[in-house]
């Protein structure tokens, strides 16, 4: 009885000492990432330098092309409309993919998912932003299952450092994007909200609304 009662204590600190020890590393990875030095995957158009810093990628054409989705949405100022025109000019944009093991730059035509989520990446706009999304535990059917949440504001994250590198727009041009495409969100209901115009003949496309609830109001 008494071999069996201290395995079992061996055993019990065994088991605590490791949850201590992931407490102490994701600690650190916190405290890592409230100076902005955590590092990860980068998004296109930017590369590390010998110290690890991120810095705009040194091959000039991926800085055009990274400009030039900026440059585009500024003057057209709806998503599908960007993506339609890189579609229809069969323009090629960076991707990285892994290959062997090792991450290459690879050229495609853009998808539309992938120019929106370039123009709502605060790392474009030089902020570093750290947990994004909301992770919850909750209880389903007596098991714990955690939950990952939609994406929050940059600065309602945890960690939201401005000014860290250099940006390819600035913040106020950021938040004006990001503004814009949800402005033209067709299932956005605010109050400000105006819809992209499609096609048809609709003069009031988008603008139309309730004079009871203020919804925007539909043709079908």
């Amino acid at each position: 009885m008494d071999d069996q009662l201290i395995l079992g204590i061996k055993g019990t600190l065994s088991v605590v000492e490791l949850d201590v020890l992931r407490l102490r590393m994701a600690q650190g990875k916190e405290e890592k990432a409230r100076r902005g030095e955590l590092q990860f995957r980068l998004p296109p158009g930017y590369a590390r330098d010998a110290d690890g810093h991120p810095i705009k990628h040194p091959d000039v054409r991926v800085r055009e092309a990274m400009e030039l989705v900026f440059r585009k949405f500024s003057e057209l100022r709806v998503g599908q409309q960007l993506f339609t025109w890189f579609h229809d000019e069969r323009i090629e944009m960076p991707v990285y993919q892994f290959e062997g093991g090792t991450l290459r730059l690879k050229w495609r035509v853009p998808t539309l998912q992938y120019l929106t989520g370039i123009i709502k990446n605060p790392f474009h706009a030089g902020a570093y932003v750290y947990g994004r999304r909301q992770r919850e535990s909750v209880v389903v059917d007596g098991k714990l299952v955690r939950r990952t949440g939609k994406l929050l504001p940059p600065e309602e994250c945890r960690v939201f450092i401005r000014d860290h590198h250099e940006g390819y727009i600035t913040w106020e041009q950021y938040e004006d994007n990001v503004a814009c495409l949800r402005e033209n969100a067709a299932r956005t209901r605010g109050k400000d909200t105006m819809t992209a115009p499609r096609r048809g003949l609709g003069l009031l496309a988008g603008l139309l609304r309730c004079g009871h609830c203020g919804r925007k109001l539909h043709v079908q």
